[in-house]
């Protein structure tokens, strides 16, 4: 089982675990728990479905990669119960003796039973009806009720045989949730009309409590039973008595929605989850507010009670689950590292550090010796779309949903904010000079489309230099070569435009049909071009703007795409949770990585090309061992080292013809002045590309066909002139417009 995550508030009192790790189990390293093969280290827990105590006081934090167990008094994590599922599992259940685990996908017919201890599958309960979207045993852990989003039958299930029971019709299609009572009599549904009572004997409706005519949101028994809690209209709650089938009390909303409610083990204090942050503390009796409980940065999904009642953990969209002292209000931990799925990871030039961001619209650095988190930044009002770090590491760029982009200073957390995007940034990237960020957006404003722009930001001061371009298309990517002379754009209508970065102009517009280009990436010398789109990734020559080839291995959409340090290796992460590797040279895949379940959406190389990172939709960044790609050193091979040229050789362009620009290499033997130009058929200077005293070494620049003054130059035939302390050497170079 690889993921089991919790999906329905009622199911936190259901887990018991006592058989699977010993309650003496002391904490691990969660890094290097339950790794797929390849795979060095894990960072962060995952996402968060949902939270609940164990009978021995242990807190279960159900998430992307499986149950987590902690030490509610410490805070600490004791051990992680692993799944094996082929896709996240929002609803599940455990039966009273621990022992079995009922597990089901938002839109899979099927609810799959497995062996907790073994982590085996046991059977499969087929013909649902669509998507589950709830499951729950009977208290005796004879029965299996589950409900369907596409279906109006509420299904029983004998679990010692697997054979369908009994149908139930609740009237209306999403009857969600189910909930038993405590002495498993009743069984409480949605249903047309509010909530349906069943005989659970029986299967006869039994009454009907008149609450919200659009579909309950959660369930809740008393501990006695004498109490039933569901979702009223105007997100009130309503607190029935169970035995006259009468309203008993109703508690206004708060400012916001409530997500989730739980009993006190007492029975006296009902806490209920809201979506804009507090936890509510409710007097059953009385229903009046107790208390608020105030630290989570919004949406409280869930809320479980400890056995004893001393300690209540609620958990929200943010990732953190907090747990809190019941008598005095007071957090007693906050157990962080849960978040939601990773949109976009990078590496700090140096290596150590690689920032994190996602969903959540919190941004992570992590330490890559230690893999701790380093710091940790909540501004961002939504998604993370991009991250991208300046070519010295002093600045963070992050673009987000909430139409801003931050620059950060990692050290301290200080930053600016680029305000009047005027659309989602969906990618963010900087100048080799580290001068100028590029910015390509676009999505939509609430109600319509609003056009994708590609605008030019000045990082000192935070404001545009310009808007590079409105193409009425949104702007997936955005990247500049390393050399800094070009800069590309993927657009939404299958398009990259290649812009002059100096002199804003269009350089060239590559089509490759209808599919959106989500993704571009250089190759370190400046001569690829990198594409991902709808399951294909292509390869351009960014001299000539022809497709050089088309990687094949990824069946759906690429997200993101990256090039080692040295060129060799090229990695995609897509739609299937797949990240492909593959050698540039010869197109050959070399792996298939696979860990994320689903959504693979980014990847970056470490400096060193040792590791691979990758972020996912389970709301963790992997960390990929890249040594069995390596280049092949022989054995016996000497060291190497760099030794001065034995002479000052001017070598030909390449790419020679080009269309777009063209590299020029050249060696210096002796230490002196050096001057490399761009002349014409007559010897006339047109660019001076070089004019310094160096060193000997190999040295290499760019021609984009502009004169001194930057202005395009007419097709032709030019010659580059090397002028250096041994003499001068002249080779010819083709433009073709």
């Amino acid at each position: 089982m690889r993921v089991l995550p919790l999906g329905t508030p009622g199911l936190a009192f259901a887990l018991l675990l006592a058989a699977s790790i010993p309650q003496e189990s002391r904490a691990q390293d969660h890094t290097l728990m339950g790794l797929p093969e390849g795979a060095d280290a894990r960072l962060g827990r995952g996402s968060l479905f949902g939270i609940g105590f164990l009978p021995d006081g242990r807190l279960a934090a159900a998430t992307s990669l499986g149950v987590w167990l902690y030490d509610a008094r410490t805070g600490g994590e004791v051990g992680l119960l692993p799944g094996e599922h082929r896709d996240d599992v929002h609803y599940v259940a455990f039966s009273p003796d621990g022992r079995t685990l009922a597990a089901s996908e938002s839109w899979d017919p099927t609810i799959r039973l497995w062996d907790v201890e073994s982590g085996r599958l046991k059977t499969a309960l087929e013909g649902n009806g669509g998507g589950v979207c709830s499951v729950a045993f009977s208290p005796d852990g004879e029965i299996l009720a589950s409900g369907g989003f596409n279906s109006s039958a509420i299904r029983l299930w004998e679990l010692d045989s697997g054979r369908l029971k009994a149908t139930l019709d609740a009237g209306r299609n999403g009857a969600c949730p189910v909930a038993w009572s405590p002495d498993g009599s009743t069984l409480a549904t949605d249903g047309r009309g509010g909530i349906l009572l069943w005989n659970a004997g029986t299967g006869e409706l039994e009454g009907v409590l008149e609450g919200n005519r659009y579909g309950v949101g959660y369930l809740a028994w008393s501990p006695d039973g004498r109490i039933l809690v569901g979702h009223g209209d105007g997100g009130t709650i309503q607190l029935w008595d169970t035995g006259t089938g009468e309203l008993k009390a109703t508690i206004e909303r708060h400012e916001s929605s409530v997500r989730s409610v739980a009993f006190s083990p007492d029975g006296q204090t009902l806490a209920a989850g809201t979506w804009d942050g507090p936890v509510q503390l409710w007097d059953v009796e009385s229903g009046h507010l107790k208390g608020t409980l105030e630290g989570h940065g919004g949406k409280v999904f869930a809320v479980a009670w400890s056995p004893d009642g001393r300690t209540l953990a609620s958990a929200a969209r943010d990732g953190a689950v907090r747990l809190w002292d019941a008598a005095s209000g007071e957090p007693t931990a906050n157990l962080d590292g849960h978040g939601s799925f990773v949109a976009a990871v990078v590496y700090s030039p140096d290596g150590r550090t690689l920032a994190s961001g996602g969903r959540d619209g919190v941004i992570r650095l992590w330490d890559t010796d230690t893999r701790l988190r380093r710091a940790i930044f909540r501004v961002h009002l939504d998604r993370i779309t991009s991250l991208a770090y300046s070519p010295d590491g002093s600045t963070l760029a992050s673009g987000s949903l909430d139409e801003t982009i931050h620059l950060w200073e990692p050290g301290t957390g200080a930053r600016t904010v680029i305000r009047g995007t005027r659309h989602h940034p969906w990618s963010v990237a900087f100048s080799p000079d580290g001068r100028t960020l590029a910015s390509g957006g676009g999505g939509w404003d609430g109600e319509s489309r609003v056009a994708g722009e590609t605008r030019l930001w000045d990082v000192d001061t935070g404001l545009p230099v310009t808007l590079l371009d409105r193409p009425g298309e949104t702007v997936w990517s955005v990247t500049f070569s390393p050399h800094g002379h070009l800069l590309a754009s993927g657009l939404a209508d299958g398009r990259l435009k290649l812009w002059d970065a100096d002199t804003r102009r269009r350089l060239a517009t590559l089509r490759q049909g209808r599919e959106w280009v989500f993704c571009l990436a250089f190759s370190p010398d400046g001569f690829n071009l990198a594409s991902g789109s709808g399951g294909v990734v292509r390869l351009w020559s960014a001299s000539t703007g022809r497709l050089q080839r088309t990687l094949e291995g990824n069946g759906s959409a690429v997200y993101s795409v990256a090039f080692s340090r040295d060129g060799r290796l090229l990695a995609g992460a897509g739609h299937d949770g797949v990240v492909h590797v593959w050698e540039v040279e010869t197109g050959q895949l070399l792996a298939a990585l696979e860990g994320h379940g689903h959504w693979a959406r980014a990847v970056a190389f470490s400096p060193d090309d040792g590791t691979l990172a990758s972020g996912g939709w389970d709301g963790t960044v992997l960390l990929w061992d890249m040594s069995p790609y390596a280049a092949p050193v022989p054995a016996d091979a000497p060291e190497a080292e760099e030794e001065p040229p034995v002479a000052s050789i001017l070598e030909p362009s390449a790419p020679n013809p080009f269309n777009i620009t063209t590299r020029i290499s050249y060696r210096i033997a002796a230490p002196g002045p050096v001057r490399l130009e761009v002349v014409n058929a007559l010897g006339q200077s047109l660019h001076t590309l070089v004019n310094e005293v160096q060193a000997p070494g190999t040295y290499q620049v760019y021609w984009n066909a502009r004169d001194q003054r930057g202005s395009p130059v007419a097709a032709g035939v030019y010659f580059t002139r090397l002028r250096h302390p041994g003499g001068v050497q002249v080779q010819r170079l083709l433009y073709l417009r």
